[in-house]
């Protein structure tokens, strides 16, 4: 992951379909965030779903707690390839 995809800038980027430096189809970023949304609780589900329905903010922890999935995902190249394909 690159320091431009780090931080509080996740969430925002996928909103606008940002990855690095790619431009991601709205299938993808669903997919991504799908995915990142299976290790959060239901409650931060729900926050999430709200900063991409209704461009709520998350709380802290759940912004925290969603940016550690992604960076998971990141890391994991086949899984990343296989979400984004």
């Amino acid at each position: 992951m690159n320091q431009n995809q780090t931080g509080s800038n996740v969430l925002g980027n996928l909103l606008n379909g940002k990855f690095e430096d790619c431009t991601l189809t709205t299938r993808q970023v669903n997919r991504l965030v799908a995915t990142a949304n299976c290790s959060l609780t239901p409650d931060q589900q729900d926050e999430v779903k709200c900063f991409f329905v209704f461009n709520e903010a998350p709380s802290m922890s759940t912004r925290f707690a969603f940016e550690n999935a992604v960076k998971m995902i990141f890391q994991n190249k086949p899984v990343l390839d296989a979400i984004i394909a």
